[in-house]
């Protein structure tokens, strides 16, 4: 008999919510929905996806509809339990009311770089969100 998990609000941010946080987002939502209600942000958030990103993505069969990039101030942070941070600077200092968890990855920004950098960001953000997913999995089950 497994075990239920009531989904747990993560939060992706990086600097333009354009690359890596909407990969992280987008991995959740399709792969891992059950256990994560993902939503991504950014400290100053770019006008749009990076098409690379969005290549990339699709290249692993999934798609990016409906995301866009907002800023992380645009979310309610009493509506978040985890905050995963791959921006390389303090997401926390956007969010000073925020008490949940803050955990930090260290993921390369693939902005200006060839899509050869791109994918290889994609898969890294694949493993860590997988991982965490797991860990969340065994935290939060009940």
């Amino acid at each position: 008999m497994s075990k239920s998990v009531v989904p747990v609000p993560v939060l992706f941010v990086c600097i333009g919510n354009s690359c890596r946080s909407q990969m992280a987002e987008a991995f959740a939502r399709h792969t891992h929905q059950e256990i994560m209600r993902p939503s991504s942000a950014g400290i100053s958030p770019a006008p749009i996806i990076q098409p690379e990103t969005i290549s990339v993505m699709t290249a692993k069969g999934l798609s990016l509809d409906g995301q866009c990039p907002k800023h992380i101030q645009a979310v309610p942070a009493d509506s978040i339990d985890y905050i995963v941070n791959m921006s390389g600077s303090s997401a926390l200092a956007h969010l000073p009311q925020f008490r949940g968890r803050n955990l930090m990855w260290h993921v390369d920004d693939p902005m200006g770089h060839p899509l050869e950098v791109y994918t290889r960001v994609r898969d890294q953000i694949e493993q860590l969100v997988n991982k965490l997913a797991k860990n969340l999995e065994n935290l939060h089950a009940r």
